[in-house]
């Protein structure tokens, strides 16, 4: 089961990354008779929920994955990032045909946990381990760090280089509220995206289309609670 886990994880591993915007400018929507105030370019809306994500003291994250395609999952899970050191990451399911139960554990704040079923890792504290974890979430979806796991690796980039190694995002506005992506990794067009949000600006679902040689797998992310304090 191990090796089926480590192929799904660096399958997505070598496929999945991103980076800056390239927005249009911003356009008035209108709700019903009235004009609304326009949203700012999607660029800078995508930019923003990073940032409040990077800055937030308090994170809680709840999810469920379903994956189609070449790499099968469907996944249930949550991520918390406390006002202290303690992070914790924690998914149940079914991964590439396996069952897996996976957690990325931070208690000590110069340990870092990764477990893959029965298999445990203690690796020392990675020093960007917050930005790999949050704007992995961002930028390529959840799936991508949690097939990371499957294989006891750390979340891409977690010891530095991510920003520096991240590939582009261009954007294009669907609607008042949600965000067409295409993900691009080393100058290659890997996969479209489309984050849809809230009433209240907050993520709510990720539609994800990850383009493989060997095929397509279409990734639905569902965000539960999205709670930034």
């Amino acid at each position: 089961m191990r090796a089926t886990l480590r192929l799904g994880a660096v399958v997505l591993s070598v496929t999945l990354g991103a980076c800056a915007a390239a927005a249009p400018p911003a356009a008035t929507v209108a709700s019903g008779d009235a004009a609304v105030a326009a949203l700012p370019p999607p660029g800078t809306r995508f930019d923003q929920l990073e940032s409040d994500l990077l800055a937030a003291e308090d994170f809680r994250l709840v999810f469920s994955i379903r994956g189609e395609g070449l790499i099968e999952s469907d996944l249930r899970g949550d991520y918390r990032r406390g006002p202290d050191h303690r992070r914790s990451l924690n998914v149940a399911g079914s991964f590439a045909g396996d069952e897996v139960r996976l957690a990325l554990l931070v208690e000590d704040p110069g340990l870092l946990i990764l477990e893959a079923n029965e298999d445990r890792r203690e690796v020392p504290m990675p020093a960007f381990l917050d930005e790999a974890l949050l704007l992995g979430l961002t930028r390529m979806g959840l799936l991508h760090n949690i097939a990371r796991l499957t294989g006891r690796l750390e979340p891409e980039g977690a010891r530095g280089g991510f920003r520096e190694a991240a590939a582009c995002l261009c954007f294009e506005e669907r609607g008042a509220l949600d965000l067409a992506l295409k993900i691009f990794w080393g100058g290659d067009f890997v996969a479209d995206a489309e984050l849809r949000f809230d009433a209240d600006g907050r993520p709510r679902e990720r539609i994800q289309t990850v383009h493989f040689p060997a095929g397509e797998m279409r990734v639905v992310e569902t965000y539960e609670v999205f709670a930034i304090d």
